[in-house]
């Protein structure tokens, strides 16, 4: 096997570069590479490694063909590309202001989950308001608005388990999906443990006054209530109707016998 001397370099094992290499020990090296590195494929078929080397992490294509009886391979570092297109694929899919997943995404993410019944389990579809945000805008002007979402959207994201899907889907509208858990109790702690942490978080307005976040929210559940998106927003947001309605700044589930 032969190859060019910055070959290995791009793979992370420099140490390799100048080493005679039979057929045998040259896949064992790459096999080993693959295992270390996280790998994915391209739809074309070619295998895309990342690598982490000195200076930061860095995406390596790998290409191969059949020439004759050769087999001709290509490493290119395609870094720049790849994270081009992520940038273009998080700014497609993120709201700006606070980071969460904007309704596209949300819309694509929850279509793929309701496609494979076996990846739901016991899920709850969670619709939430602010309370406080047309009283900020008209007292302190947009910016401090755009600061009281940008700080709900943080205790969002920190304060739900990975893999719930959350949203802002306009001013001061949230969704969140909780999916994949055995049963409603496990849910519930969940939402106890986010509604805790909202209650203590804050928001800092002019003079140094401080404004605790409060918000509304309406949850229905899936299998029980709807195995279909559509009914189950329709029963989130007559139960977060009924809060805004009553006592704001609390959580409420879904009753039949109410609707």
């Amino acid at each position: 096997v032969f190859v060019t001397d910055n070959f290995f370099s791009l793979l992370g094992k420099p140490e390799m570069q100048g080493e005679p290499l039979s057929v045998r020990r040259f896949e064992e090296v790459l096999k080993g590479i693959r295992e270390k590195n996280p790998c994915d494929h391209t739809a074309e078929g070619d295998e895309l490694l990342t690598i982490q080397q000195p200076d930061g992490v860095r995406y390596i294509m790998l290409r191969s063909t059949i020439e004759g009886h050769a087999k001709i391979g290509l490493a290119e570092d395609v870094t720049a590309a790849v994270l081009e297109r992520k940038r273009i694929e998080h700014e497609r899919d993120h709201d700006i202001l606070t980071g969460l997943y904007n309704r596209q995404a949300f819309n694509r993410v929850y279509t793929e989950l309701f496609a494979a019944p076996e990846r739901m389990g016991v899920a709850a579809l969670m619709m939430m308001d602010l309370d406080n945000l047309k009283h900020i805008n008209d007292t302190y002007g947009h910016d401090w608005g755009d600061q009281y979402i940008h700080r709900t959207g943080l205790c969002l994201a920190e304060n739900t388990p990975a893999g719930t899907v959350v949203a802002r889907l306009s001013g001061d509208e949230f969704m969140l999906l909780f999916y994949g858990y055995p049963g409603r109790e496990q849910i519930r702690e969940k939402v106890r443990i986010l509604s805790d942490a909202m209650h203590k978080s804050v928001a800092v307005l002019p003079g140094g006054s401080e404004l605790r976040i409060s918000i509304s929210g309406g949850m229905a559940w899936y299998p029980e209530d709807s195995r279909d998106m559509e009914t189950l927003k329709k029963y989130a947001d007559f139960a977060l109707y009924q809060v805004k309605h009553s006592h704001k700044g609390c959580l409420q589930e879904f009753s039949m016998e109410s609707y």
